[in-house]
């Protein structure tokens, strides 16, 4: 997570100093440095990865922290008014996320002001739940399927074409 770097606001303003454009891809949980980043004029674009619908944010993130759901919100609404190039996505597997969470978590993207999610095929390289690597997720045809019965500007990414 990048936004736990102490130094990543000075980086910025080094890197936008020598004339590069800045993004940062976040789990959203450190709404402060954002805002940091927004206020000095070093962020072009963010990527943020929403990870769960609110009722099983914590669950699906892997984390015991209380107030994660309402940081990942923050985040995406300073974003969202910003004006910010902005990037939402989630990785999707069958065994993790249903057609109802993706419906709910659509729901709140809106509600949040976030029009463009993207669903991001799962996978089956080294991740953090490597049990999931051998069970089959929804295939390509049902993610894009799925992306398409959503309202608000759903897409899917890294399908493979296995039908």
């Amino acid at each position: 997570e990048p936004t736990l770097q102490p130094d990543l606001p000075e980086l910025a303003t080094e890197c936008k100093r020598r004339g590069f454009l800045v993004k940062v891809d976040t789990n959203g949980s450190r709404p402060e440095i954002v805002r940091t980043m927004l206020a000095t004029g070093t962020l072009d674009a963010l990527a943020v990865d929403y990870k769960a619908p609110a009722r099983r944010y914590a669950e699906v993130a892997a984390c015991n922290c209380p107030d994660l759901l309402e940081r990942v919100r923050a985040t995406l609404t300073l974003a969202a008014s910003s004006g910010l190039l902005l990037d939402v996505r989630t990785t999707v597997h069958r065994e993790v996320l249903s057609r109802l969470d993706l419906r709910q978590m659509r729901e709140e993207l809106t509600a949040l002001g976030i029009g463009a999610w993207t669903l991001q095929q799962f996978h089956p390289v080294p991740t953090l739940s490597p049990e999931l690597a051998g069970r089959p997720t929804y295939s390509d045809r049902e993610l894009a399927e799925i992306a398409a019965e959503l309202d608000g500007g759903t897409r899917a990414r890294g399908l493979r074409l296995n039908s």
